[in-house]
Order: C-alpha cells, then structure tokens, then sequence
C-alpha cells in the first residue's frame, strides 16, 4: 500500500512539474520556436506513463511480499531473529527489488 501511495503522489508531481514545464517553455520560446503555441500534452501518453507507475509500484510491493509469504523463504530468513544469508540466487533478487 506504501508503494501504491508514493506512486500516485509521485506521478502526480510529475504531472504538475509537466504542465509548469510546457508553460515555462511557452513563456521562454514564444519568439524563438515556430509553431511553440501547439505544444501541448498528449492524454494518451499521460494515461499510459500513469498506467506504466501503477504496474511499477504493483511489482515492487506484491514481489517482496509474495516472496516473504512464501514459507521456505520466511524460514530460511528470519531464525532467532536474525536474517540468515538464504541462496546467491535469493541475494540478487533481494538486492535488484531494493
């Protein structure tokens, strides 16, 4: 749920820092660039990059969590309160989900 909350905040950041961005460069460009006043935004792009985070904070909290449901991962991992090395293979995922 943490995951899913900071993308939609971060994607909504980027939306806003987009709408300023095409603004600012209106601004800036009027008399330099032909054409400039029909830059706009595309929903089509937006709704596909908003799409393209959502998938992105699915995998990155679902696959932790699947992978410490998993019962032989839980037990190899936290014994006596310790976390316990587990595979070379279990390493790297670890390491590339963080």
């Amino acid at each position: 749920m943490e995951s899913a909350v900071f993308g939609v905040l971060a994607a909504a950041l980027g939306l806003l820092l987009t709408i300023w961005g095409t603004s600012a460069i209106k601004m800036v460009g009027a008399n330099r660039l032909p054409r400039l006043y029909e830059l706009t935004l595309n929903y089509r792009v937006v709704l596909f990059l908003s799409g393209l985070g959502m998938a992105a904070s699915f995998l990155f909290s679902v696959v932790p969590w699947a992978l410490q449901r998993n019962s032989q991962i839980a037990a190899r991992t936290h014994t006596h309160g310790r976390t316990m090395a587990g595979s070379r293979a279990e390493k790297r995922l670890r390491a590339w989900l963080v």
